[in-house]
């Protein structure tokens, strides 16, 4: 798939120093195959959060079903 839209010469820079690519294909491709993914901060103890972030999932994830 071709991608139809031109980001902004600023922000295609930005994503390229950060090296991101493939943006425009993301935003005007199927984005029910992106990745998904969670930042932890180090300041909060990993598998205390860890283990809220499961709890969460696992409540939103019964309501959603």
């Amino acid at each position: 798939m071709e991608p139809t839209l031109q980001l902004p010469k600023e922000i295609a820079e930005h994503y390229a120093r950060h090296g991101v690519d493939r943006v425009e294909e993301y935003l005007v491709g199927d984005r029910g195959a992106a990745s998904r993914f969670v930042r932890l901060n180090p300041r909060y103890a990993k598998e205390e959060t860890l283990s809220l972030l499961r709890r969460e999932l696992a409540a939103s994830s019964s309501t959603t079903s």
